[in-house]
C-alpha cells in the first residue's frame, strides 16, 4: 500500500526520474525559420519522440533514493506514519498505474507528465501550476481513465494583500479516486515533508478535508437546469414561429400592395380619391387592424421585425441624440475595466498588477468605476425628462404612476432574471477545464440570496453573498427610480425652490455619508484600489453613497460652466496615492465624497453643450447615428458581458499572461462576443417583452 502511495506522489515532485534515450539530430543548430527542410526534419523527430514514450528509461537510482528516504522517515513523535485509507476502487487503479509505470507504458508516463510543474516567475505571483488538462482527460486504458483535479489553498495571512488569490495545483489521478481519496493521499504526502520546509512556504499545505479538491467531471442536469433549458427552448421556438409568421405576413402584404399599385384609383368611404403615396399606408393599417392580440404578440418575437426596430434610426428634434453615444461609450468603459479585473484571478504573474497600478495611463482602467456614475447621470436625466414630459401631457394620477413603476420593472426584470438563470443554473454545464468552476459562476452565491436580486435590494441585504457581481448597479438604479418622483413632482407643479431644496439636501446627505463612512473604516479613503473589503460593501454599492450623479439634470446644469477639465481631474486625481506620494487623509476624504458629483457636473456640461448646439465637432461625433443601435444593446451588454468574460477566462487550459497586448486583444474579442450575445438576448427576450407591454397597456 505504501509503495502505491509513493508512486502516486511522484507527480508532486518534478518528473526527474525519467531520461530520454532517443538520439536526435546530431550537432543540431538553432532553428532558422527560413530553413524549411530543417524545420520539417525537426518536427519529424519531435513526432517520433512523442509517439515512442516507451523508449523512456526509468532511472530507479533517483526513485529508490526517494523511496528509501520516505520509508525511513518518521514523524516528530518518532511514531511510524500511518498509511492513508483510500477506497478499494482507487486502490485497484493505483495498483494498475504502478505496474504500468514500472513497465514504462505510455499512458502511465503521460499521467505523471500531466501533473503541474513549478513554473518560472514564482516571484511574480505564478501560483497556478496547471499541468496539462487535455493530456490527462484523454488518457484511456481499459478500465483506467485519467481525471484532472485541482488542489486549491488560500495564501497564508502574510500574503493576503493580494486579492482573490490562492495557490492552485493541477494533478492527474485515476478516475475512481474521489475527492476524499485525493485529499487523504495529499495529506499523507505533505505530512512526510520536513517541517522546516512547510513553515517557510506562503501557503498552509495541510489539507483538512476534500473541500480544497475540485475535479473536472460531468454532472447530470438537475431539475432547475432542465427548467431553465425548457424556458430558453420555448423562447427560441416562439422566435422561430414568430419569424416564419412574420415573413409570411410580409409576403402577403407585398402581394396586396402590388395589387393596389396596379389599381388606378382608390376611393374612401367618403368618396375622396387618394393618391399612390397613401396606398401603402392603407394596406399596412388594414393588416394591423385585422391582426388579433395573440398574433401581434407572436409577431413581437420575429427576428426580422425586431432587427429592423433595433437598427432603425430616426433623428428628431425631440431626442437627446448625444446620450446614445455616451451610454455606449460608458458600457464599453465598464467592459474595459472588467476585462482587466476579471483576468487578474486567471493570470500567471498576478504581482505585475502592482507595477501597472503605478502607471499614469492605467488610471483610465483603475478608475473605470466612473463609467457607472455616467450611467446614473443618464438614468436620472432620462427619468426626469420623460416623467416631466408625461405629466405635462397628462395630469398626474394613480394610473400614470402605476404605469411609471410597471414600465421600469417590466423593462429591467426579465433580461435580469435570464442572465441570473444562465449564470447560476446553466454555466456549470457550459465548459470544462482546469480553471473552470465546477459549480458554475454563481450557484454557491445565488442559492441563498437570489430573492434579494428579484426585489432589487441586494445592495442592502445579504451583501456578503452577492449574486451576479454587476447587479448592485441595478438595485441602486431601481431604488433611485422609485424615489425620483419625490424630487420631480415639485418641479411638475412649479415648486422649483422646493424641488431644488430636496435635491440639494440629498447631495449634502450623500457627501456627509461618504465622509463619515470613510472616517469610520480606515483604508477606504484610498478608494477601490485600496484592497480594503469594506470599501465595496460600505462605500461602493449603498444607495446613499451613489445617488449624487442621479439627481436631476437641472441641478447639475447650475454648474455647467465648470470646465471639462474636471473630468480629467476626477479620473487622475488620486494618481499620487499610487506613485509613492499619497494625498493627505483630508484630501482623500474630500475626493471620495465629491468625485462622483463633480464627475456628473462635468459630464452634464458635455450634454448641455451638445443639446444646445454648442458642442462643435464633439456634438457631431456623439450625434453619429451608428451609436443608436449600439446604445439600445447597452442594457443586455451590461448584463451578459461578465458571463462572456468569466467563460472565456475559465475555459483556458493555462493561466493568462499579464501583458498589455493580451488584454487589448481580449478586450476587443470580449466586446464583440458580448455584443453578439446582447443582440441575441435582445432579439428573443428584451424587444418582444417591450412589445407585449405596449399591447397590454394599449399604447400606440
Amino acid at each position: 500500500m505504501k509503495f502505491l502511495v509513493i508512486i502516486f506522489l511522484i507527480g508532486l515532485v518534478d518528473l526527474t526520474i525519467c531520461e530520454n534515450k532517443i538520439s536526435l539530430t546530431p550537432n543540431r543548430k538553432s532553428l532558422n525559420p527560413l530553413n524549411f527542410q530543417q524545420a520539417i526534419q525537426t518536427i519529424y523527430y519531435k513526432i517520433h519522440y512523442l509517439n515512442n514514450l516507451q523508449d523512456f528509461e526509468v532511472d530507479y537510482s533517483n526513485f529508490n533514493e526517494y523511496l528509501n528516504e520516505i520509508k525511513n522517515f518518521q514523524n516528530p513523535s518518532n511514531a511510524p506514519l500511518p498509511l492513508p485509507n483510500v477506497s478499494s476502487d482507487c486502490l485497484t487503479q493505483l495498483s494498475a498505474f504502478a505496474l504500468a509505470l514500472t513497465s514504462k507504458q505510455q499512458w502511465a508516463i503521460k499521467l505523471i507528465d500531466a501533473f503541474g510543474k513549478p513554473p518560472s516567475g514564482l516571484l511574480q505571483g505564478s501560483l497556478f501550476w496547471a499541468g496539462e488538462y487535455g493530456e490527462c482527460v484523454n488518457i484511456t486504458e481499459k478500465t483506467f481513465n485519467g481525471k484532472y483535479c485541482t488542489l486549491s489553498k488560500p495564501l497564508s495571512p502574510s500574503m493576503q494583500q493580494v486579492a482573490m488569490v490562492s495557490f492552485k495545483y493541477g494533478i492527474c489521478v485515476p478516475n475512481f479516486c474521489n475527492n476524499d481519496d485525493i485529499a487523504t493521499l495529499i495529506n499523507f504526502g505533505i505530512n512526510m515533508l520536513p517541517k522546516n520546509i512547510t513553515q517557510i512556504l506562503p501557503i498552509n499545505l495541510t489539507f483538512i478535508d476534500s473541500s480544497y479538491v475540485t475535479c473536472s467531471e460531468s454532472d447530470p442536469l438537475d431539475s432547475s437546469s432542465i427548467m431553465a433549458i425548457a424556458i430558453i427552448s420555448v423562447l427560441v421556438f416562439l422566435v422561430l414561429i414568430g419569424t416564419i409568421y412574420d415573413l409570411f405576413n410580409q409576403y402577403s402584404y407585398e402581394y396586396h400592395l402590388k395589387y393596389i399599385y396596379n389599381t388606378t384609383i382608390i376611393q374612401t368611404e367618403t368618396g375622396n380619391v387618394i393618391n399612390d403615396d397613401e396606398k401603402e399606408r392603407i394596406i399596412k393599417t388594414y393588416h394591423e387592424e385585422t391582426e388579433s392580440s395573440l398574433m401581434k404578440i407572436l409577431l413581437g418575437f420575429s427576428i426580422y421585425t425586431n432587427a429592423k426596430k433595433l437598427f432603425s434610426i430616426t433623428k428628431s428634434d425631440d431626442q437627446l441624440q448625444c446620450l446614445h453615444a455616451i451610454r455606449f461609450l460608458s458600457i464599453a468603459w465598464v467592459v474595459l475595466g472588467h476585462t482587466y479585473l476579471y483576468q487578474i484571478s486567471y493570470s500567471d504573474d498576478i504581482l505585475v498588477i502592482t507595477d501597472w497600478l503605478k502607471r499614469f495611463s492605467f488610471m483610465v482602467v483603475s478608475n473605470a468605476f466612473f463609467s457607472v456614475d455616467s450611467f446614473f447621470l443618464l438614468s436620472g436625466l432620462l427619468t426626469s425628462y420623460v416623467f416631466l414630459k408625461e405629466v405635462k401631457k397628462r395630469k398626474l394620477s394613480f394610473g400614470l404612476m402605476a404605469k411609471y413603476y410597471f414600465h421600469r420593472i417590466w423593462r429591467l426584470t426579465p433580461p435580469y432574471m435570464l442572465v441570473l438563470m444562465v449564470s447560476a443554473l446553466l454555466s456549470k454545464y457550459l465548459g470544462k477545464g482546469p480553471m473552470y468552476p465546477k459549480d458554475g459562476f454563481e450557484i454557491n452565491k445565488c442559492q441563498n440570496s437570489w430573492w434579494t436580486n428579484l426585489l432589487y435590494i441586494n445592495n442592502l441585504v445579504k451583501t456578503d453573498e452577492p449574486c451576479l457581481g454587476v447587479s448592485w448597479y441595478l438595485a441602486n438604479d431601481m431604488q433611485f427610480y422609485f424615489i425620483a418622483p419625490l424630487m420631480l413632482i415639485p418641479f411638475a407643479y412649479g415648486k422649483v425652490i422646493l424641488g431644488f431644496s430636496i435635491c440639494i439636501l440629498l447631495l449634502i446627505g450623500n457627501m456627509i455619508s461618504i465622509s463619515l463612512i470613510t472616517l469610520h473604516y480606515p483604508g477606504t479613503e484610498l478608494g477601490i484600489l485600496s484592497g480594503n473589503p469594506s470599501y465595496f460593501e460600505k462605500l461602493y454599492i449603498p444607495p446613499w453613497c451613489r445617488i449624487g450623479p442621479y439627481l436631476r439634470f437641472e441641478t447639475n446644469i447650475l454648474l455647467w460652466l465648470v470646465s471639462l477639465a474636471t473630468l480629467g481631474l476626477m479620473l487622475f486625481g488620486i494618481y499620487p496615492n499610487l506613485n509613492g506620494d499619497p494625498l493627505s487623509l483630508t484630501a482623500n476624504i474630500l475626493y471620495q465624497a465629491s468625485s462622483r458629483i463633480i464627475w456628473a457636473v462635468g459630464l452634464s456640461y458635455v450634454i448641455f453643450a451638445c443639446v444646445t448646439s454648442h458642442g462643435g465637432f464633439i456634438n457631431k461625433i456623439l450625434g453619429w447615428s451608428v451609436w443608436v443601435p449600439l446604445s439600445r444593446l447597452s442594457y443586455c451588454l451590461y448584463l451578459f458581458h461578465t458571463v462572456v468574460l468569466l467563460y472565456y477566462n475559465s475555459v483556458q487550459d493555462h493561466p493568462i499572461h499579464m501583458q498589455d497586448s493580451n488584454f487589448i486583444f481580449n478586450y476587443i474579442a470580449n466586446m464583440i462576443l458580448s455584443l453578439a450575445c446582447a443582440f441575441f438576448v435582445s432579439m428573443i427576450f428584451e424587444i418582444p417583452l417591450l412589445g407585449i407591454e405596449k399591447i397590454l397597456l394599449k399604447k400606440k
